[in-house]
Parts: structure tokens; sequence; C-alpha cells
């Protein structure tokens, strides 16, 4: 199902954005056939100089066209995964509030259309007064949180599953110092083959939106990641946090190719893939 049809009045940005969501359906249709792990789309957004945020601080890069086009891409996906450091510093909601221009704020297209969130929180930090936390239950479906073995079998875990969320333990990785992004993966195929028992076993979508951990962990294992969609937004943010910085790490190339750039607004969104994999027929 498209999650949000063409409409009649649509100016050719918004026209590009809508056959751009269309093809990024049509690559995951054909390359959820691996039963093994879900569909992964890393999605981001950088200033010109490389750069995500300010340190510790809330920071909003893109423009409100291509927020739109974040939230469309959401739609598409059934999960929707970020880091802890995410979740203090910036509060998401991770909804879908912006479909198309006769769509915007829409309450019922964010009941419809949101993904289930996916939070990776290794120490339980999560502040109980988060948005994620306070959600809305009835009308919304219930967070998931990945911790380290150790933290799952603190007091707070019980206290957080007591706010209705779901709380699963996961080994450290040996490769990037975090959570074991392929034992999170697995465990969200299995999580979604019990909600749709019923249903064929396409392998679920997960959408990756950060923080700089978690960018890092994915493009130190590309294999893990199906399409990069990252948006460049016109400005500099001298002395900001780097998307894929860990102090005292070796430096690793991880070469990619873009396949397809549109302009949204202010900001480009370009859209690749990494070498290793087989690429999709993006058209230029």
């Amino acid at each position: 199902m498209e999650p949000f049809p063409n409409l009649p009045g649509m100016d050719a940005q918004e026209e590009q954005v809508q056959c751009l969501l269309k093809e990024i359906e049509q690559w995951k249709s054909v390359g959820r056939n691996n039963t093994s792990r879900p569909w992964v789309t890393l999605s981001y957004a950088q200033s010109v100089d490389g750069n995500i945020a300010v340190p510790g601080r809330r920071t909003h890069l893109s423009c409100l066209q291509s927020t739109i086009f974040t939230h469309q891409l959401r739609a598409c996906h059934e999960y929707i995964l970020v880091g802890i450091g995410t979740v203090i510093t910036d509060n998401p909601q991770l909804t879908v509030r912006y479909g198309p221009k006769s769509n915007h704020n829409s309450q019922e297209l964010q009941h419809r259309t949101t993904p289930i969130p996916v939070i990776l929180d290794s120490s339980l930090k999560i502040p109980m007064e988060s948005s994620l936390v306070l959600r809305d239950h009835n009308t919304l479906s219930q967070p998931l949180l990945f911790t380290s073995e150790e933290a799952y079998h603190s007091q707070k875990r019980k206290e957080i599953e007591r706010r209705g969320i779901q709380v699963f333990s996961c080994p450290l990785s040996t490769k990037t110092r975090g959570l074991c992004l392929e034992h999170v993966f697995k465990k969200l195929v299995y999580h979604h083959n019990l909600r749709n028992v019923t249903q064929n076993k396409l392998c679920p979508s997960v959408l990756v939106e950060g923080g700089a951990q978690i960018i890092r962990s994915l493009v130190l294992q590309p294999y893990l990641v199906d399409l990069l969609v990252l948006t460049v937004c016109p400005l500099f943010l001298v002395d900001g946090l780097p998307s894929t910085y860990y102090p005292d790490s070796a430096i690793q190339e991880t070469k990619f190719q873009w396949k397809q750039a549109i302009l949204v607004g202010n900001d480009m969104i370009l859209v690749g893939v990494f070498e290793h994999k087989s690429s999709p027929q993006l058209q230029s």
C-alpha cells in the first residue's frame, strides 16, 4: 500500500518526493524476501561539513519540506529505531505528523501510519518523563527497548515495563562497543512475525534515524544496511557532533554509491547504497 497518494495540485518538488517514496516501496518489496533480517534504511540529516548536531543540545537542521519528506519516509516502515542519546537530547515523538499538502497534521494520519519505536539503551538511561514513555499506548504502538544483559536485571526495567514498554536484553557487539545490531534486527523479525501470524511472512522494514553511535555502528557494518537516505542541509556546523565520530577509534573506509539526488526545499536528499550490496535499479 502506498503511504500517500499523488494529489492534484502538487508542485514539481513534491511530485519528485512522491516518486522517490514509491521507488523506495518498490525496492523494499523486492528486497524483503530475506527472512533472516529486516530491510534497513539509514536516514539522517547533516550539515555540509558532516555534523549532525550541537553536542548536548537539540538541533534541527532540516527545512520544513525535507522534514515532511522524513515523516513520509517513516510511514514506509514498520519500525523506527533511535539511540538513547537522541531520546535524551531531542525527546522525539517518532510519529508521522506530515503527509502530502492536503493531509498535514492529520491525527488520523498519525495513527494509521506511525511505525513502532525501537530504542537502544544499554544502561536504561531513558527518562521516565520522555515522550516515548508517556505516549498514549491506546492509540499508538508501544515502544520496544533493547538494553544490555546487565541492565536488564535492574529494578528500572520493571518500572519501564509498567509503563507499557517491552524491554529486551541484548548482547554487546565486539565490533562497535554498543548493543549488537544483528541481534536487535533478528528480534524485530521475530516480533513482527508474532504480530502478523496470519499474514505472509515478509520481513519488516526498519528506519534508523540515529544518533551518532548507531550511524557509526551501521557504517562499520554496511552489510546490515539496504538503503542510505542522507539529507544535506545548506549550513556549516563548526565544532558540531560528526555523524560517525567515536574517540580513539581506528579509521575505517566504507564506500557507497550515490544513486539519486533531489532538491527538497533548500536541502538535498541523497540516496545511495553501500558498495558491498547489489544496487537497486534507481531512476536517474
